[in-house]
């Protein structure tokens, strides 16, 4: 996001990946309210409204939280698991999620327990996050190269499902995010090199377009592998209480 915010109410592609998945989660379970850990200005919190379920987040940052309030988003300031409002640790949530944020959790135990204690019952928890066997860090980069210091570690999706099933939760489904593997293709002398070699636009244009057809090859037939889910980039992660 760099020095810009991102308004949270911009308009949301039908094949917007984050929105596919919701949908089909809550076309599945009995999903009527949402909470977003590390809410950023409300991203996830307006797409879950659009698909009618009523979702609150949570986030640190009080500028965010104001950007995401004057957007007429019902975001909290808070710091997670210790410093959450009496208005959202009273109230028990048929989904949370933690999109791109559970590497922050200083104590991730911790951090899971509570969010266990907060679903109500057979409530989805869901994980979108970069993991630390990334092809990313192919070329021995630190685990800190990507995100800095503010982050605990970057955890792999086998720690996840371990620490997970730790506290209580039931596995439903890990894949992985498509988006992120065409991109694998242009690596060079393991440095990724799109942005020098696609300049122009009819270039980008040309690298979404096989982006789509790879994308669509990668999910039929790779992305639950377990040999390919060892390298990707983000995973998904869903889980029950």
């Amino acid at each position: 996001m760099g020095n810009e915010i991102e308004n949270p109410t911009s308009p949301i592609s039908k094949n917007d990946y984050l929105f596919k998945q919701l949908k089909h989660i809550i076309r599945n379970y009995n999903i009527r309210t949402a909470l977003d850990i590390g809410a950023n200005t409300g991203r996830f919190c307006y797409i879950l409204n659009t698909l009618g379920i009523e979702c609150y987040g949570l986030e640190p940052q009080r500028n965010l939280v104001d950007y995401g309030m004057s957007k007429g988003l019902k975001i909290y300031q808070g710091f997670f698991p210790e410093q959450i409002p009496i208005e959202l640790s009273e109230k028990k949530f048929d989904f949370i999620s933690c999109n791109e944020m559970i590497y922050y959790f200083y104590d991730l135990k911790k951090s899971l327990t509570k969010i266990y204690e907060l679903l109500s019952e057979d409530g989805i928890f869901f994980i979108k996050a970069h993991q630390g066997t990334s092809h990313y860090y192919s070329d021995g980069r630190s685990l800190f190269t990507r995100y800095g210091n503010h982050v605990q570690g970057i955890p792999t999706a086998s720690s996840l499902t371990y620490c997970l099933q730790n506290v209580g939760f039931e596995i439903i489904n890990i894949s992985s995010v498509p988006e992120q593997y065409f991109s694998m293709l242009f690596k060079i002398n393991n440095k990724y090199l799109l942005s020098d070699v696609l300049s122009g636009i009819n270039a980008r244009a040309s690298l979404l377009a096989l982006n789509k057809i790879f994308d669509c090859i990668y999910g039929r037939f790779f992305s639950n592998k377990t040999k390919w889910m060892t390298k990707t980039d983000r995973v998904v992660i869903i889980a029950k209480k």
